[in-house]
């Protein structure tokens, strides 16, 4: 029942920027597919989104509402002034009313087609209205009426089409009233630069989108580390914590001084500690190949007055040949993000079982 307890696996999860890292690299694509994505629904949603111009074409027409001079003329003067009087002043404050009457008559559907039927007949097929495109200010009897549009022709053809539609529908509500155009569309023609809010909007968008399709991809390397089950640091075995590291060989440069220095550690760890002889097992293949543990005891042997330093390679036949060799004191040899965790577990479950002791811990990497 002991045995079997001490074969049992950490089901600690434990990541570290390491593995983190090692994941970022092994899974790039994930982060560039998540960029990619995230790039074309954002010019997706950009495209589908109105786009508008950054000059704005702008034409200004001002009417004038003034009571009717039509009507019966009375051969006496006085009365004439009298009348004309009596009419001005009935009609001032319903000159105001009126004026608010057609602003309103001028958002109806009805007239928003006769502007289109309008501009269809004079060549803009495809011409829409826009509510934003008009503005009316009433002011007493004064109308002013400003008309926005991407193109200059389109601008003064919509202006014209409209002056004439309010002194059409001024004229069909009384025939008391007349609308005198003080300045013609014409006149007035102006080109605006504007920042436009739609851009700034699209670009925050843009980078909205961009950066959740980040999130995601980095939530998605997230939970490949938790499913990585490589070993990168001592730490993730509990057995390993207070084991000494005696270095780490990186095997792309095998020539490099990290081999001579892990050689130097090993050889003054195991003279400083007056072992008689000392066995080093490596687990992972790719990175602790025979050729480095090689090197590696070779020197840490030349070091030392005679040769204390065994190898034991990653084998099927490797506990065998460990019992055989009559050595008790053990370093692992561990490649990083090459052997596995539970890999390791069970072999410092095997070695303590064994009755080895692990003394020392060196890193391929």
């Amino acid at each position: 029942m002991e045995d079997k307890m001490e074969t049992q696996h950490n089901n600690e999860i434990i990541i570290t920027w390491e593995k983190f890292r090692d994941n970022i690299r092994r899974f790039w694509w994930i982060i560039l597919a998540a960029v990619l994505i995230g790039a074309v629904l954002a010019l997706s949603t950009s495209a589908s989104g109105k786009t508008v111009p950054d000059d704005s074409y702008m034409a200004e027409s001002v009417f004038y509402l003034k009571s009717s001079d039509s009507g019966a003329q009375n051969n006496k003067e006085a009365l004439n002034n009298y009348v004309d009087a009596y009419r001005e002043n009935s009609l001032e404050a319903s000159g105001e009313a009126r004026l608010k009457t057609l602003v309103n008559l001028m958002s109806t559907e009805g007239v928003k087609q006769e502007i289109v039927q309008a501009m269809a007949e004079r060549g803009f097929d495809d011409y829409k209205f826009d509510d934003g495109q008009v503005e009316l200010i009433p002011e007493e009897r004064l109308l002013n009426v400003t008309v926005k549009g991407e193109s200059e022709e389109e601008t003064l053809a919509v202006a014209e089409i409209y002056s004439t539609v309010i002194q059409t529908k001024i004229s069909e509500m009384s025939d008391d009233l007349e609308v005198v155009l003080l300045q013609e569309p014409s006149e007035n023609v102006r080109v605006e630069h504007v920042s436009v809010p739609g851009q700034s909007t699209s670009v925050m968008k843009f980078a909205f989108i961009l950066a959740l399709s980040l999130i995601a991809a980095l939530i998605a390397l997230f939970i490949c580390s938790l499913w990585d089950k490589r070993f990168r640091d001592k730490n993730e075995v509990p057995a390993l914590q207070e084991v000494p590291l005696l270095g780490q060989i990186k095997i792309e440069k095998v020539s490099n001084d990290s081999l001579d220095m892990t050689a130097f550690l090993l050889s003054q760890y195991v003279e400083k500690q007056r072992y008689h002889s000392c066995a080093v097992v490596s687990l992972g293949s790719k990175k602790i190949t025979e050729e480095l543990l090689e090197q590696l005891s070779g020197g840490a042997n030349k070091i030392l007055s005679d040769k204390k330093i065994a190898v034991i390679h990653d084998s099927d036949n490797k506990y065998a040949e460990l019992e055989s060799s009559g050595i008790d004191e053990v370093v692992l040899a561990i490649g990083k993000n090459d052997a596995k965790i539970a890999e390791v577990e069970d072999t410092v479950n095997i070695l303590k079982i064994m009755d080895k002791k692990i003394v020392g811990i060196v890193y391929g990497y």
